[in-house]
């Protein structure tokens, strides 16, 4: 089993603040999220098909990066 350490709200958003003001712009942020994020589903869930749900939230451009890295032959909806 996998285990994974996670941030909360308050200390994404501090983290997300900190980089912004160190050089890094949102779209360097939502490019490695995707990126990182569309590994880890390759590696872990493998070969079955995705739905990605955006919703009012601010996760969206999140979750169209990490389709945007998905190899041309993996069957996803968005």
């Amino acid at each position: 089993m996998n285990s994974f350490s996670y941030l909360s709200y308050k200390d994404c958003k501090a983290h997300d603040q900190y980089l912004l003001k160190n050089g890094h712009t949102m779209s360097s942020l939502i490019h490695t999220a995707g990126k990182l994020i569309s590994a880890w589903i390759i590696d872990q869930v493998p070969n079955r098909p995705l739905v990605g749900i955006i919703g009012k939230g601010n996760n969206g451009n999140d979750i169209l990066s990490t389709f945007n890295h998905f190899p041309i032959d993996i069957d996803y909806q968005y």
